[in-house]
């Protein structure tokens, strides 16, 4: 029987223990709901956006804040907005927001 030299709590999955360590977990679900409220936040104001000034305004609004979001929040926004476009009947809108989503989360999770 080996002797681990680290004494940091192990966490228990399904009856036995893995490599990492319930502060790793913590960080990794705090990082998550940091993301998602982030992600909140963001569809949240390209909502107002596109009430107060129509959906240029709502595109606009993403084109400034893509480099201050996480690229699983610019994810999911490019995606609203090519629902957006959608629904505008804005085929090309669609096809290149559709196409961002791809380029900045190509292996994500399908929900």
């Amino acid at each position: 029987m080996s002797r681990r030299r680290d004494k940091r709590p192990m966490l228990l999955e399904a009856g036995r223990w893995v490599g990492r360590t319930c502060i790793e977990v913590e960080v990794q679900a705090s990082d998550g709901q940091r993301v998602r409220k982030e992600q909140q936040q963001l569809l949240e104001e390209l909502t107002q956006a596109e009430k107060e000034d129509g959906f240029e305004a709502a595109r606009t609004l993403l084109e400034r804040r893509s480099s201050t979001v996480s690229a699983g929040a610019l994810a999911r926004a490019h995606l609203e907005l090519a629902e957006r476009a959608k629904r505008a009947s804005s085929l090309e809108q669609v096809k290149y927001h559709m196409l961002q989503a791809l380029k900045v989360q190509p292996r994500a999770a399908q929900e």
